[in-house]
């Protein structure tokens, strides 16, 4: 049972159709095949319903005509047809045009924070270069082919293993390793990678700053140059989509042997650090790697620049200097962009959840190891009135679980969540009633009095509609009392990822706004965040009906059993209220000149973001002529 559970749990990931995907891409660039939605085998549909229509035959004098059939109507897109059904304002995705890629010229985008050391194992700010200088074990679907479906697509075509397999009691993954060399930059030279130096960076990675992901890996090593054996403390069947995540690219030793990993990484992707136009804070700049084992990529180069302003950012995108922005939150702005930049194109991002963003009270304290308390705190807070005022274009909220992990792939099409309209699935604790939360503090002995600190990133306070302003009329409302304390960002991170509530000098009294894993795997959700035992569990849930349902759901590999401990986590932490996780979300929207070519975000549950996974669909990526003939596709009235 064991071997027949493990290899249908495993070949779920990957695909015939992200290979065949996969392949595609990778042996003819970005061709009218690349169009994507249509499922494993719509190409030829997709082709077949553009070619001019079949004339009807013609009748024989002696006898009446055969009328024409009746055209059927073609199937929209899964990515309109998936948009629409969230109340998306965009589409996901968009069809590219049949061009043919064409070489030269420097991608630019926009970075909004401070790039910090490259160093993975010691920052949380390398995401960025992790993925545009270092491939990883398991490689991502990317680009127009890209899934916004319900899983990670694992595309062999993309990553260091061109194939791996699990042994039948889940404990020894082997990944055949392709030959490819480390960029030909000092100290490494263009060296060729083995799977040596592989174990060397997980090693590096387990004692490092995100070993978290990894809790379920004991160890690596290398069977020979091109096979590598990853060890398992207990069964993973996330394994394979935790080795393509943005936290964990291979690099080279010997610049950490030099002492110069935070600012000279060195890895095997399709970009180098181009450190002579990199200034720290201000200008993140790339070259292209000749030398990439997938071929020179098409690009000379990309550079970030950091623009803090979103009046700057969108000037500077109208004006041609940046490829990529922001979807701007007011119609007007939008429609002066479609205005001002012909065929540019926006998606919206799939939504899955209220996105990552949670308030949270620490529950092993008083008065918040009360659920009274709790479930006070979070009927309080009234979603809508966050969703009306802030989301001019429209927005959705749900907890902040990844919810197909939780009710199954109907989700969303047969469980789209009304914003006025709690699912009963949700738990009695999710809607709004301000009376009813006022009774359950009375009864827990906190009618009044109740005061404290909350800690939360500069940037979600001020204007009287930000999250935290809005937050804080309703803690009023209910006869609270809440002092704010706002560090920047930068440090306000720094201090989240090192402790969360766990360092009693500064958290031991307060309420902290943070966020949920980033992750795009169900052990992210449902034992990272969550478990007592984890190093990221920022929140402190310390709950041993929680902990005993996300160990069995970590190492089962019966996908319908897994599901099923998934549901019970997610009814008793709802109905415990251990996170206020109820500040809604918008479809975040990418806006594309017209000349970006490949470049897709977001892939499902925080997958591939555009914070920080750009070098994911690098090596493909390219600028082309303008993109008139392939409007925006829009789900709302412009």
């Amino acid at each position: 049972m064991a071997d027949e559970r493990w290899s249908t749990f495993i070949g779920s990931r990957v695909t015939r159709r992200s290979v065949i995907r996969g392949g595609v891409l990778g042996a003819a660039g970005l061709t009218a095949a690349a169009l994507i939605g249509c499922g494993d085998d719509d190409d030829d549909e997709e082709v077949a319903a553009t070619a001019a229509p079949t004339a009807a035959p013609t009748a024989a004098p002696t006898q009446a005509a055969t009328p024409a059939p009746t055209p059927t109507e073609e199937p929209e897109p899964d990515y309109v047809a998936g948009a629409k059904a969230q109340g998306a304002p965009f589409a996901w995705n968009y069809p590219e045009p049949d061009e043919t890629p064409k070489r030269g010229g420097i991608y630019k985008g926009v970075l909004t924070f401070a790039h910090g050391s490259f160093d993975p194992n010691t920052s949380s700010f390398s995401w960025t270069p992790n993925s545009m200088i270092g491939d990883f074990v398991v490689g991502y679907n990317v680009g127009p082919s890209m899934n916004k479906g319900l899983e990670i697509e694992l595309n062999p075509d993309y990553g260091l293993a061109t194939s791996w397999e699990v042994s039948p009691d889940g404990l020894e993954y082997t990944f055949n390793i392709r030959e490819a060399n480390f960029q030909n930059v000092a100290p490494v030279n263009g060296r060729a990678m083995t799977a040596s130096d592989i174990v060397t960076a997980f090693d590096r990675m387990l004692a490092g700053y995100f070993a978290g992901p990894l809790g379920t890996l004991d160890h690596m090593d290398a069977a020979d140059d091109r096979t590598l054996l990853a060890h398992m403390k207990i069964p993973d069947p996330d394994l394979p989509t935790t080795l393509g995540n943005r936290q964990f690219p291979v690099y080279a030793q010997e610049p950490y042997d030099e002492g110069t990993q935070d600012t000279n990484p060195i890895g095997t992707g399709s970009m180098i650090l181009d450190n002579a136009n990199t200034v720290k804070d201000q200008t993140l700049a790339f070259v292209s790697n000749p030398d990439y084992w997938d071929g020179a990529p098409l690009l000379d180069g990309f550079q970030f620049e950091r623009i803090l302003d979103r009046a700057t950012h969108l000037a500077e995108f109208v004006q041609g200097r940046v490829q990529f922005a922001r979807q701007p939150e007011e119609l007007s702005q939008i429609r002066n962009l479609f205005d001002e930049v012909p065929g540019m194109q926006i998606t919206s991002d799939p939504f899955w959840s209220s996105g990552t963003t949670v308030y949270a009270v620490n529950p092993n304290i008083e008065p918040f190891n009360d659920v009274r308390v709790r479930r006070a705190l979070k009927l309080a807070m009234d979603t809508v009135k966050y969703g009306n005022l802030r989301f001019p274009l429209g927005w959705n909220t749900g907890p902040a679980f990844a919810l197909p992990f939780v009710f199954g792939t109907e989700y969303p099409s047969q469980k789209s969540i009304d914003p006025d309209t709690v699912p009963d699935e949700f738990g009695p604790w999710f809607k709004y009633d301000l009376d009813e939360a006022k009774k359950l503090l009375a009864a827990a002995g906190w009618e009044t009095g109740l005061k404290w600190t909350h800690r939360g990133p500069a940037g979600f306070t001020g204007e009287t509609t930000s999250q935290d302003a809005l937050w804080q009329q309703d803690m009023r409302a209910l006869g609270a009392d809440i002092e704010f304390a706002t560090p920047e960002s930068v440090n306000f991170t720094t201090q989240y990822y090192a402790g969360g509530f766990r360092d009693p000098e500064t958290r031991a009294t307060e309420s902290i706004q943070g966020w949920s894993t980033a992750t795009p795997t169900r052990n992210g959700y449902f034992w990272e965040n969550i478990h007592s035992e984890s190093s990221v569990n920022h929140f402190d849930t310390r709950d041993p009906e929680v902990d005993r349902l996300a160990d069995l759901q970590r190492s089962e590999g019966d996908p319908d059993q897994r599901q099923e401990y998934i549901r019970q986590i997610f009814d008793v932490f709802n109905d415990q209220a251990y996170w206020m996780d109820k500040p809604p979300g918008t479809w975040t929207g990418t806006v594309l000149r017209p000349e970006s070519r490949f470049f897709r975000f977001n892939a499902p549950h925080i997958g591939i973001h555009w914070f920080w996974d750009w070098g994911y669909g690098v090596h493909k990526a390219w600028l082309g002529d303008t993109l008139t003939e392939s409007p925006t596709i829009s789900l709302l009235d412009l």
